[in-house]
């Protein structure tokens, strides 16, 4: 027993060490992911309101748009396109003069567009913001999932407790966002749709 203890010790100095260093700078690190599915053997008011109903229960928060459909339906589904909003306008300079590019994601000619929040982990400086688009195509559904994974590190108590704990552990909340996209396909799954994925890509 007096063994474990000096070595869970000596483990906890070791990391602590680490976070005396450059752990303790303030830092913020986001880390951004789009994930697009193609939706058959459901029509598009079914999947919306599964895909609607699974953000109502996972999220924190959520924000969601909807929009007529186009008559006809185009052939292809849009997709997400990140952008800049200020474009032209005084805040796209100030933006970069901080180092910031402002870019976000626009879902042009989406029927559906939910923004939601996952702040779960936020007293220990993790928040995952995501934004979903559904199109409805001449073929089906189409759904494109942004998440923005951002991560903060610094002085606080609870933030020096997550980044032992993430130390020891070698993992973090952002888990949670393949578990949210199993979640989402999941509950289409179960209301009788097929989905396919068909890309993903990482910051």
């Amino acid at each position: 027993m007096r063994r474990v203890a000096i070595l869970s010790a000596a483990l906890a100095a070791t990391v602590l060490a680490g976070c005396a260093t450059s752990s303790l700078t303030p830092t913020v690190e986001t880390r951004q992911s789009i994930v697009s599915y193609d939706i058959q053997g459901l029509a598009y008011q079914g999947a919306a309101e599964r895909i609607v109903a699974t953000h109502r229960e996972v999220m924190s928060s959520a924000r969601i748009e909807r929009t007529f459909a186009p008559d006809p339906l185009p052939a292809s589904p849009g997709q997400i396109r990140m952008d800049n909003p200020f474009a032209g306008t005084s805040m796209a300079g100030m933006a970069r003069m901080g180092g910031s590019q402002f870019l976000m994601p626009q879902c042009d000619g989406a029927q559906l567009v939910i923004t939601a929040d996952d702040t779960s982990f936020g007293r220990y400086g993790e928040t995952t913001r995501y934004t979903s688009c559904v199109w409805a195509y001449a073929e089906g559904v189409h759904l494109e999932v942004y998440s923005a994974f951002t991560q903060r590190s610094g002085a606080s108590a609870d933030l020096i407790g997550r980044q032992v704990a993430q130390a020891v552990l070698n993992r973090d909340s952002s888990e949670f966002i393949a578990r949210t996209h199993e979640r989402i396909v999941g509950d289409l799954v179960s209301a009788g749709a097929r989905v396919e994925q068909l890309s993903s890509r990482e910051s």
